[in-house]
């Protein structure tokens, strides 16, 4: 079984959260960058975590890409 680590830009965003939540649901594992939204990149990352704890990992990035 291959695990599909992916990197979400502008996960603490409307776009992007919905991404991050679509591919954890489908069993990858993610990294999400976020810019200057830090409360909200942590919420998501708190969700994603409780949601679909045994299928992922999942951890944020800060910074400009």
């Amino acid at each position: 079984m291959t695990m599909n680590m992916l990197l979400i830009t502008g996960a603490s965003g409307a776009i992007g959260s919905a991404a991050a939540r679509a591919l954890a649901a489908s069993g990858s594992s993610l990294y999400l960058h976020y810019y200057s939204s830090k409360e909200e990149a942590e919420e998501l990352q708190r969700e994603l975590r409780k949601s679909f704890s045994k299928s992922g990992f999942f951890s944020r990035l800060r910074g400009p890409f």
